[in-house]
């Protein structure tokens, strides 16, 4: 039930089961044109007053309804939206946004500016563009979707969903999808969308929308953090790079292994191992050890970058080193310290890619 709005011309209204709009709402006269084609109502403005006050009229959204809003998002559709919208804003600033050239320009000069590391197809970013221009530059509309499904679900909906989605199919119990059909059918019931228009999916639609959630957070709610930051890493091995150093990946190992002194007298801590990767050459570029109880440290991760970059005395087993472009890591403490952050910026590294669970989280330096 939509229960916000204001009597005033071009506001869609329920009223007694029937669907208009007000064209007129002055101090002694409402007119109303219906919808299903049944002629037009004109009456004091008092009794449409009154029949909201009874609840025989209701606030109605309306048809081409386009509302700037956003539903409960993943941290990677958010992502995904900021990284589509910075293309499309562009595009939106040529006269003819669709020719080639001018898409040609917009990839060029935008993938530089927000450090693209897989800038899109030309014709990627036209797919983007006519549905968010034409839904009055709504960003909801950026949003992938196989078929377009997703970007025809109104945003009303969309979220009765996403809320059944998440109360009752993303467990650990892992409940089938059936469970969240029935409470989104409780949900419906109770929310009285059907009066303003709005009707409840069928369940292969539903299942189509959860076939499409994002799917690391559909594994770290069903099946763990730990598999979910597993498949993570098994994502970031399909990284595209042209040369050596423009990607690297950063992992730290923790060893449940008690270590003793050389004596044998005195506990001296657990081993934890950070290792830098090249993603291009697949080679290990550096390590740092740490002996010692807790878990990773800025000093640690610092360690492992500065051995990566410099010169080593074997250049038959390292011959790889220099500036780092871009370091791809989990969001380990010692990874996200501030002076990590400081110490890889002044070594001239361009910019930091954080793998956060389900997502990955991006940072230009």
């Amino acid at each position: 039930m939509i229960t916000r709005g204001r009597f005033e011309a071009g506001q869609r209204i329920n009223l007694n089961n029937r669907f208009g709009v007000i064209r007129l709402f002055e101090n002694d006269l409402a007119v109303v044109k219906y919808e299903d084609g049944d002629g037009v109502m004109t009456c004091l403005p008092s009794k449409l007053q009154e029949a909201f006050k009874v609840k025989k009229l209701y606030f109605a959204v309306s048809k081409n309804n386009s509302e700037h809003w956003h539903p409960q998002l993943t941290e990677k559709q958010k992502m995904t939206i900021a990284r589509r919208l910075s293309y499309v804003k562009a595009m939106d600033e040529y006269k003819e946004p669709h020719k080639k050239e001018n898409r040609a320009a917009v990839i060029e000069i935008v993938s530089q500016e927000i450090h693209d590391l897989k800038p899109p197809a030309i014709a990627s970013i036209s797919r983007w563009y006519k549905p968010w221009r034409k839904n009055k530059r709504n960003d909801f509309y950026l949003l992938p979707g196989k078929g377009g499904r997703r970007s025809e679900t109104h945003p009303l909906m969309y979220e009765l969903m996403s809320t059944a989605v998440v109360k009752g199919y993303l467990k650990l119990s892992k409940p089938p999808k059936i469970n969240a059909y029935q409470l989104l059918e409780d949900i419906y019931r109770k929310s009285d969308l059907k009066s303003i228009g709005l009707m409840l999916p069928s369940i292969a639609t539903f299942n189509r929308f959860i076939d499409e959630w994002d799917r690391l957070d559909m594994i770290e709610k069903r099946d763990g953090i730990s598999q979910a930051r597993a498949e993570a890493r098994s994502a970031n091995k399909k990284f595209k790079t042209q040369r050596v150093l423009q990607e690297v990946q950063a992992d730290t190992g923790h060893f449940n292994i008690g270590l003793l002194s050389e004596c044998r007298k005195h506990y001296i801590g657990k081993p934890t191992i950070y290792f830098i990767f090249d993603v291009h050459s697949r080679s290990l570029l550096g390590y740092s050890i740490e002996i010692r109880d807790g878990g990773e440290t800025p000093s640690g991760a610092q360690h492992a970058f500065k051995h990566a970059m410099e010169i080593k005395p074997n250049t038959t087993e390292y011959p790889m080193y220099g500036v780092i472009e871009n370091a791809g890591m989990d969001n380990g403490v010692g990874y996200r310290a501030e002076e990590t952050k400081t110490y890889l910026k002044e070594a001239g590294c361009q910019s930091l890619t954080y793998n956060i669970q389900e997502d990955t989280s991006y940072t230009s330096l």
